[in-house]
């Protein structure tokens, strides 16, 4: 037990070591990055001696791409993803969640903003999380790492020590970009400088006249050379996967995993069809590749590569999202015909019995048939005269 006491307090500082060191990597290496792409290549008057207001102009270039990241990333941590238990009516006080788990018959009121939810549990109630105390409206999930529900939870990224969610998504999908952007910006600058110093035939003369390069490549340039194609592939194939997913209004979790969708039936009573889920009917927030991109950008340009949220009126509140039509009517669909089959096979099984009872009861013996209940004589009765032994076996029988 006390080893066990040990292994989980030393999970529990290192989650929490890894929560506090990985967002000052991330931000020392931009700015070392902007530093030696800047000072060391770009504006170093020895490597260039031709092009030096191009380089100069690249090396300003660098320099506003590692401050846009510096913004988004602080963006990102500030702002947040957004919880429902931010919100009003979705939140239930403790008292009144133990006195329903504690009552037989009792049940918690939804809020009247889930009553249109598409997603829903196994036995097509509304989702509800018993550790934060409170309604999950439709792309919401528990977050372990983050210790609360997350509105439109994407994943949990220990790069920033926060979850990504519906309120700070777009600022992560342009951190991705930009730092994708700067990544081949310092690769074009160094990679120069290797292919200038190293690779080329004859370089340029050194200070003594001789028909060689000039002096060693700075370790700082190598180093930030093998990091900017890293990341550049890395990141760059990440950034791509992203931007798909924001064309088809998906999230991370959504497109792992399967959601399942309400309907008139349950899905845990599904029998004879599939249960509409996002795999057997599709997703039902895709509303077009075009639609999906301004939900998360805005539907202004010029705020594509700013960190400026879309308005409310455009992304909505977290809550309730458009719905595609199409998908909608899959679903109805989908439990009518479950519907459907299952009442026809019902009424199936039900003529075949009541075929099995009538063939039963005509194989049977003369003297096993049912027999029409005795009658008996009330006068006999009051007389009380015998009652023969067959009238005795019908009304035993009876």
């Amino acid at each position: 037990m006390q080893c066990r006491k040990c292994c989980f307090a030393c999970e529990k500082w290192c989650f929490f070591g890894a929560k506090a060191f990985l967002p000052l990597v991330v931000n020392f290496l931009i700015i070392w990055a902007c530093w030696v792409h800047a000072w060391l290549v770009c504006w170093e008057p020895q490597l260039f001696e031709s092009d030096t207001l191009f380089w100069r102009v690249y090396g300003v270039l660098g320099v506003a791409l590692g401050i846009m990241c510096n913004i988004l990333y602080l963006k990102v941590c500030k702002v947040g993803p957004g919880s429902p238990t931010d919100l009003d009516n979705f939140g239930v006080p403790l008292m009144e969640y133990q006195n329903a788990c504690s009552a037989d018959g009792q049940h918690l009121t939804p809020p009247r903003e889930m009553a249109n939810s598409v997603c829903a549990k196994e036995n097509g109630g509304l989702r509800f999380c018993t550790k934060c105390i409170g309604w999950k409206p439709d792309r919401s999930h528990h977050c372990s790492n983050y210790k609360r529900c997350v509105l439109k939870f994407d994943h949990y990224c220990p790069w920033f020590a926060t979850a990504i969610g519906f309120h700070n998504h777009k600022y992560f999908v342009l951190f991705l970009w930009y730092v994708t952007v700067l990544c081949f910006v310092c690769l074009g600058s160094t990679g120069f400088v290797f292919y200038n110093h190293i690779l080329e035939i004859g370089g340029r003369p050194g200070p003594d006249g001789n028909s060689e390069y000039v002096g060693a490549i700075s370790v700082n340039v190598m180093i930030l050379m093998v990091l900017a194609l890293v990341f550049a592939i890395a990141v760059g194939t990440f950034s791509s996967f992203t931007l798909y997913l924001v064309f088809n209004n998906q999230s991370t979790v959504e497109f792992l995993e399967s959601t399942q969708y309400r309907s008139a039936v349950p899905t845990a009573a599904y029998r004879y069809t599939f249960a509409p889920t996002s795999k057997t009917v599709g997703n039902v927030y895709d509303v077009g590749w075009k639609r999906n991109f301004q939900l998360v950008m805005g539907d202004r340009w010029w705020m594509w590569l700013l960190p400026i949220q879309p308005s409310e009126a455009v992304r909505g509140d977290g809550t309730q999202f458009p719905l595609n039509k199409q998908v909608l009517q899959k679903i109805r669909e989908a439990a009518a015909k479950e519907v459907q089959i299952r009442d026809q096979n019902q009424a199936y099984i039900k003529q075949q019995r009541q075929q099995q009872q009538k063939r039963t009861q005509y194989d049977l013996p003369q003297h096993l048939q049912p027999q029409e209940p005795y009658q008996y004589d009330d006068e006999a009765q009051d007389s009380g005269d015998d009652i023969p032994l067959i009238n005795m076996v019908n009304k035993t029988s009876k």
